[in-house]
């Protein structure tokens, strides 16, 4: 996810950009020189661990009313999309929230003065 995958050309052009934007007076931030950047993009990375979920929770009544009236139209990992917040509970969606909230609070953190 993210960087670690980025292709070397791409990378090569964003990293150039940065060094445009610097020697133009841009002052950059990163996660290697503000402990607050390198939280928010470490938490980031957990993002995988509980977006299904917490979507697939967030849909399911319109999903699974779109499903009951046509399913044959409905592709097969939106389907299971659905399978999946069907079989949720409420704890269940509880539980995906501390993450998203801990992601909210590192950005609130980067808004102001670093």
């Amino acid at each position: 996810m993210g960087w670690t995958t980025t292709k070397k050309p791409v990378k090569k052009k964003f990293e150039t950009f940065i060094q445009r934007l610097s020697e133009n007076g841009v002052k950059i931030l990163s996660r290697y020189n503000h402990k607050e950047i390198d939280n928010f993009e470490s938490l980031l990375t957990t993002i995988p661990d509980f977006r299904s979920r917490l979507s697939a929770w967030k849909i399911q009544w319109s999903a699974l009313l779109l499903r009951d009236k046509g399913e044959n139209k409905i592709e097969r990992e939106l389907k299971g999309r659905f399978e999946i917040a069907e079989s949720m509970s409420l704890n269940d969606y509880r539980e995906t929230l501390p993450s998203l909230q801990e992601i909210r609070k590192a950005f609130d953190k980067l808004n102001g003065p670093l």
